[in-house]
């Protein structure tokens, strides 16, 4: 489960940016885009950021955690879109001749703070 590192890189990160900038306070989410071709799975990053950041200054922060789709450029058509599936061709005319961008996201989108 690789998430676990993922997880507790994702809370030295916050843990630096919120330091660094001088917070001290609690924090009440962080936001996190995680793309389908990652190889995380955003259900085992919740469950281990909820046994992680337990014992941290991130404890009882809410983690979201918005899901990025690949987007598929059909060489065929022309056409541009964004697939659930992780099938390698065209969604719209069938063509495996695709161009596949996006959707290895693995980044840290936000820090939401409580008012000091």
């Amino acid at each position: 489960m690789h998430e676990i590192g993922i997880v507790q890189s994702l809370i030295n990160l916050a843990e630096s940016e919120i330091r660094d900038n001088g917070y001290s306070g609690p924090v009440r989410s962080l936001t996190i885009r995680v793309g389908r071709l990652s190889g995380a799975q955003p259900e085992a990053i919740r469950f281990a950021f909820e046994v992680i950041s337990a014992e941290s200054p991130l404890s009882g922060a809410k983690l979201n955690i918005i899901e990025v789709k690949p987007k598929i450029t059909c060489q065929a058509c022309g056409k541009i879109s964004e697939t659930d599936e992780l099938k390698f061709e065209c969604p719209l005319c069938g063509s495996s001749e695709i161009n596949i961008s996006g959707g290895d996201d693995l980044n840290l989108e936000s820090i939401e703070l409580e008012e000091s």
